[in-house]
C-alpha cells in the first residue's frame, strides 16, 4: 500500500495550516487526501464522496493500528446521503443525533 505523509492545501488559512502543521497529519493515498490528529485515530477526510471514502479506509485503517483498536471517521451532516452505503461499509454511527452538524463513525480494525 503506497500512503503518503504529504503538505496540506495551501491554499488554506494561516491559522488552519499553523494548527494542521502542528498539530494534524495529512495524508494522500490514490489522490484522495484526509488529515489525523497526531497519535489519535479519528480522521478528517479532504476528499469526499462515497468512492473516495471507500478507496481511504484502508489507508486510514493503516495509519491507526498502532494507535487504537477502531479509528473514526468526521464528516459533515451534508453527507448524511451517504450514511447507507457507510454503513456497507462496516462503518457506525457514533452518535445520533436530531441536527448534528458533523456525522462520526466508528470502524473497528479487528
Amino acid at each position: 500500500m503506497s500512503v503518503a505523509l504529504i503538505d496540506p492545501y495551501p491554499e488554506w488559512g494561516e491559522e488552519a495550516l499553523e494548527w494542521v502543521r502542528r498539530k494534524a497529519e495529512v495524508y494522500e493515498i490514490a489522490g484522495f487526501k484526509f488529515l489525523v490528529e497526531k497519535g489519535r485515530a479519528t480522521f478528517t477526510p479532504l476528499s469526499f464522496g462515497l468512492g473516495c471514502i471507500k478507496a481511504m479506509l484502508p489507508a486510514m485503517a493503516w495509519v491507526a493500528k498502532d494507535r487504537d483498536e477502531a479509528f473514526d471517521l468526521m464528516l459533515p451532516a451534508s453527507m448524511r446521503e451517504v450514511l447507507p452505503g457507510l454503513k456497507r461499509l462496516g462503518l457506525s454511527l457514533w452518535d445520533e443525533t436530531d441536527e448534528p452538524n458533523v456525522l462520526v463513525f466508528r470502524k473497528d480494525l479487528t
